[in-house]
């Protein structure tokens, strides 16, 4: 693929024989931004996993010490009985919502649900399933504290899982962030895939990339990867 005379021109100024630190990356994409809008900087972890390991369920989530982006809109299924606990959730409700969800006549970003909604919204398992957004117990979206749940993903906590290529990709901020707002959330989400990895060892993280929405990737210098 043809690359843009800006792209080249700025991984010109990547020195090949040098390894650089998270918080380099992190100033290199500031100073070097392509784009008119703020871009996204992403971090992608990639894992060395043996075939056991491929079919555990990795997944994780964290709310940043600096939020960006727009606010999540939240969808919660709750029973008549805890529909007060939902009421700062945008959308909530009980199977009523459910066909609505299967016609995709509501808009949101992340569903939560309480406990007794799960074998009711099962069938929404298809639809939701591929966008990554059905309610797990493991990254905190099924929840006996709808009201607290509903606080966190609205402060800004997000959710990753395991790609199918061993790996974790997650945006961490944007370009016109300061440097040190994202290099605390890039510290936040390392923190996070070291403790859903960590009874695996440190060598389980093979490589660490942070890349802008337009630009070249960096790979972060193994000598600063535990830091």
């Amino acid at each position: 693929m043809k690359r843009s005379k800006k792209y080249q021109a700025v991984k010109t100024k990547i020195d090949k024989t040098k390894s650089y630190s998270a918080e380099e990356i992190l100033q290199m994409i500031k100073d070097n931004s392509l784009t008119k809008f703020p871009g996204s900087v992403e971090v992608e972890v990639q894992l060395n996993l043996n075939q056991k390991q491929k079919s555990e369920s990795f997944r994780g989530s964290l709310s940043f010490p600096h939020n960006f982006g727009k606010e999540v809109k939240v969808l919660a299924f709750v029973d008549p009985t805890n529909i007060k606990t939902a009421k700062s959730a945008d959308i909530s409700g009980g199977e009523e919502l459910i066909s609505k969800v299967e016609k995709g006549e509501i808009e949101f970003d992340i569903v939560l649900a309480i406990p007794a909604m799960m074998p009711k919204i099962a069938r929404l398992g298809k639809v939701l399933g591929r966008k990554g957004l059905m309610p797990n117990p493991k990254n905190g979206t099924v929840t006996t504290d709808m009201e607290k749940t509903i606080e966190k993903f609205k402060s800004g906590q997000r959710s990753y899982k395991l790609l199918q290529e061993s790996k974790f990709n997650i945006v961490i901020g944007k370009t016109d962030m300061k440097a040190e707002e994202l290099i605390a959330n890039y510290e936040a989400f390392m923190n996070s895939v070291r403790e859903i990895t960590k009874k695996y060892g440190s060598s389980i993280i093979t490589s660490i990339r942070i890349k802008p929405t337009m630009g070249p990737a960096l790979v972060v210098s193994e000598s600063t990867q535990s830091n």
